[in-house]
């Protein structure tokens, strides 16, 4: 089914990410407050916008991982850090899924059949690596809880470091 032809219900809503998808009246919404969320946008380039942000802060929102390219606005953005929700940002979240895929490859390529367990926990380390990284780059650089400045500079670090690695510098 395609997304774009759905109008409400479940089918839309990992598309959109929002409750509107849903087809949630305002009186709906408002009986969501108190509730724990999480919002994993999973669809879409810039879809969350500030307005949204303070919606689903509002509505009790306390952590979202983007799980898009980039679905959040840097005002989306920017509200969500203000207002001290967790945020895993796009570049760090997503990692998982390149991840997965880099562990697939090693699988093949070395003629290897890891178990859902072994593959999990390289996964789990994986994430946990990234994690420290953009954690201890954020603090290091003095902005301590900014994953999305840490997985940046982090990144830019590490691409750094290679090119120096392999000789090239200007």
């Amino acid at each position: 089914m395609r997304s774009d032809a759905v109008k409400k219900g479940m089918q839309q809503a990992p598309h959109r990410s929002l409750f509107n998808a849903l087809g949630l009246t305002e009186e709906e919404m408002k009986q969501l407050r108190g509730l724990d969320l999480m919002l994993i946008p999973v669809g879409g380039y810039y879809t969350i916008d500030a307005k949204q942000a303070k919606a689903l802060v509002e509505h009790g929102c306390f952590a979202v991982a983007e799980g898009a390219n980039m679905p959040s606005t840097p005002e989306a953005v920017a509200y969500f850090q203000a207002h001290k929700l967790l945020f895993a940002p796009a570049k760090a979240s997503n990692a998982g899924g390149v991840a997965t895929s880099g562990l697939e490859m090693s699988q093949n390529s070395m003629r290897l059949s890891w178990t859902f367990e072994e593959v999990d926990e390289k996964l789990h380390g994986i994430m946990r690596n990234i994690y420290h990284n953009a954690a201890n780059a954020a603090a290091e650089y003095g902005m301590e809880g900014n994953l999305v400045a840490g997985a940046n500079i982090a990144g830019f670090l590490k691409v750094a470091d290679a090119m120096i690695w392999q000789g090239v510098s200007y």
